[in-house]
């Protein structure tokens, strides 16, 4: 008959073979799952991993919808993360749209009408600085958004040039006319543009505006 120190031994022989055989299974199923294991870098194609549907993929959020600006000096706030457990942490805002000038309120009949393209990112970032004549670079101060923007005006009044057009640095829109700054609207700027505010505050896109008299700006954000 087998001693107890005996059949122990036998026993821990199987255990071990059972452990051995079940431990990669096991470690298969659950390191991942609680962040145990790190997952190499690989490529879903069929080879590498398998392939995987497009409707399994996470897809980036977008918001788009078109605002009138019509008060100088306003902060104007665009709401994002109004639904509870959706945060939308945006970095690509495109605007398209108009600004124009009418002695009417509303701008029903506009004499003044400048056509704007504008992007911004927000993230770290920097703007291209002069290199040589023929170049230019990454540098300055990192900032906390970049923007920029473009225009072409037609001018109906009968009063100064028929059509104007220019480019901007620091604005998403930017409009000039006869050397004024007519209509503006800038995304806070943490370092260089003294607004004291991250441009996402409280689940809001914030979106500076700057008009002249009678002036409005009326175009399409796309937020992504």
């Amino acid at each position: 008959m087998a001693t107890k120190l005996e059949q122990y031994a036998d026993i821990q022989a199987l255990v071990r073979k059972e452990i051995e055989t079940m431990f990669p299974q096991l470690y298969s199923q659950q390191a991942t799952k609680y962040g145990v294991a790190k997952v190499p870098l690989h490529v879903h194609n069929g080879f590498d991993a398998p392939q995987i549907k497009a409707s399994d993929v996470i897809a980036s959020q977008a918001a788009s919808g078109s605002i009138t600006m019509s008060t100088t000096g306003q902060r104007y706030q665009i709401g994002l993360n109004v639904k509870p457990g959706s945060p939308f942490a945006p970095s690509i805002i495109r605007f398209n749209g108009i600004a124009v000038h009418s002695s009417t309120s509303p701008a029903i009949t506009p004499d003044i009408r400048a056509l704007v393209v504008g992007d911004a990112f927000i993230g770290p970032s920097f703007y291209l600085q002069p290199l040589t004549t023929s170049s230019v670079t990454v540098g300055g101060p990192p900032q906390v958004c970049v923007q920029s923007s473009s225009y072409i005006c037609v001018n109906n009044s009968g009063a100064g040039p028929a059509t104007q057009a220019s480019v901007s640095e620091g604005h998403i829109v930017s409009v000039t006319f006869n050397g004024n700054i007519v209509a503006r609207a800038t995304i806070p700027d943490l370092d260089d543009f003294g607004a004291n505010d991250n441009p996402l505050k409280d689940g809001n896109i914030l979106v500076d505006v700057t008009l002249a008299t009678n002036w409005h700006i009326i175009g399409n954000f796309l937020i992504m």
